[in-house]
């Protein structure tokens, strides 16, 4: 990060149950790159240990609760 001279990050906020139904073929990735609630909050303390500031695009009232913690 500090090579890079970033200013900002954009998270993207889902849970995968509000981008598709689970017999979605495409299920299985979004399943796959959700981070848990736990992940969030370590990669939301590193961005903020690096002075950036914090976009996120939220998915849904559930991912709005995340962001909001």
């Amino acid at each position: 990060v500090s090579d890079s001279q970033a200013q900002i990050i954009k998270f993207q906020i889902f849970l995968p149950i509000e981008r598709a139904t689970k017999d979605h073929p495409e299920w299985q990735i979004f399943n796959d790159l959700a981070l848990t609630k736990n992940e969030w909050a370590r990669a939301v303390q590193y961005a903020r240990e690096k002075d950036l500031i914090i976009l996120a695009d939220i998915f849904g009232v559930a991912s709005f609760d995340i962001a909001e913690e």
